[in-house]
């Protein structure tokens, strides 16, 4: 499960500066650093551009104004394209607070409620149903 995974770390910068999680710049210098060829082998990061081998549950507000959905549209594709069973929810939110994390938490809720379903049907045996088309 996958809740506004930040896809793509320069968008996280952007996003992040000027607001409540300006601290967290650091962890993005981290993921950068993460990033390079030698991280890159030991890190699950998006941007290594491999793709999940089991099912995953991805979850992104589209008002995030952390983790801009238009870093993990971009990601999904790629994993979907490399034959990914993914199950991808855009819960549609408008900007709210932008700059304060509101937008970022919105979608935590439907996520939650949504991703522990999808955990259960996982662990009760059922198949899931990807969203990536062939």
């Amino acid at each position: 499960m996958a809740g506004s995974p930040p896809a793509d770390l320069g968008d996280l910068a952007v996003a992040g500066d000027g607001s409540l999680l300006s601290g967290g710049i650091g962890w993005v210098v981290d993921g950068f650093i993460s990033a390079t060829s030698r991280g890159r082998r030991w890190s699950p990061s998006s941007n290594s551009a491999t793709a999940p081998a089991m099912p995953v549950f991805v979850a992104q507000s589209t008002g995030d104004d952390l983790v801009l959905v238009q870093g993990v549209d971009p990601m999904v594709d790629e994993w979907c394209s490399a034959g990914a069973d993914v199950t991808y929810r855009r819960y549609d939110v408008g900007p709210v607070l932008t700059k304060t994390g509101t937008g970022h938490l919105i979608g935590m809720f439907p996520a939650v409620v949504e991703g522990l379903d999808w955990l259960d049907q996982r662990f009760s045996g059922r198949e899931s149903q990807s969203d990536c088309t062939a």
